[in-house]
Formats: structure tokens, C-alpha cells, sequence
């Protein structure tokens, strides 16, 4: 678990945590678990039009993590593990247009820092210059 979610977590079992009878760690009102369904309807849905945000469900935040990871230069390998995927070829199936612009992007992005770093001037030459007859 990352440093930086284990601190939240660690905030909201201090802060946060309702004790309930099935001691789930996040519980309604009644010490019952949330419902998927529920989540989104009430609390994703609304969040996405007060943002302008494509309405979506969970699932786009899975297939958001693993092209960020792949992105970053994760391995496939790696990728697959943290999502689960039993069958290696699921990975690169679901993501691997992003491997396509990750390998697109790491051609271009030297080039743009050669072109922001270099100044090329072209002075004529005596071959370029105009003949006087």
C-alpha cells in the first residue's frame, strides 16, 4: 500500500470510523456496506455533472489506473498483476493502445527537446550564392 493511502486510511480509522456490527470498514447510517449501485447513483453521477464529467462507472477508474501505470512505463507484467488478470493477454488487449502512444511519445519527446535546444542557422554558402555573369 502506498505511504500516501495508508496515512488517509490511517486518518479515517482515528477520525472517520463508525463502529458497526459487521465491522465494515466503510458502513451507512444502518452498519450495512454500500451498494455499488447506490455509490454511483448518489454520489459518482452527481459529482461527474457538477464537473461536466462524461457520466461513467467504477470501472473507468480501474482502466484510468492501469493506462496511467502503463503510461509511466510499468511493465505489462506489473499491470496485469495489480489489476488480477489470470490470462497475460487480457493486459494488453484492454490497454494496448496506450502502450502504442506511450512508444509514440517517447520517439517525439526528444525530438521536441532537440528542436527547443537547438538553433540551426543556415548561412549561404558560395554555392548558394547567386552567379554574376
Amino acid at each position: 500500500m502506498p505511504a500516501a493511502l495508508e496515512k488517509r486510511l490511517r486518518a479515517f480509522l482515528k477520525h472517520g470510523f463508525r463502529e458497526n456490527p459487521n465491522r465494515y470498514l466503510f458502513a451507512n447510517r444502518n452498519g450495512k456496506c454500500y451498494l455499488v449501485g447506490k455509490v454511483t447513483e448518489y454520489g459518482l453521477w452527481p459529482l461527474q455533472k457538477a464537473l461536466s464529467i462524461e457520466r461513467t462507472g467504477f470501472h473507468a477508474f480501474r482502466r484510468a489506473a492501469a493506462s496511467e501505470l502503463l503510461e509511466e512505463g510499468a511493465p505489462l507484467a506489473v499491470v496485469q498483476r495489480q489489476l488480477r488478470h489470470k490470462d497475460a493477454r487480457t493486459t494488453p488487449q484492454k490497454h494496448g493502445h496506450v502502450v502504442g502512444d506511450s512508444q509514440r511519445r517517447a520517439v517525439e519527446t526528444p525530438a521536441a527537446k532537440i528542436e527547443r535546444h537547438v538553433v540551426v542557422k543556415f548561412l549561404p554558402t558560395a554555392e548558394l550564392l547567386p552567379i554574376s555573369l
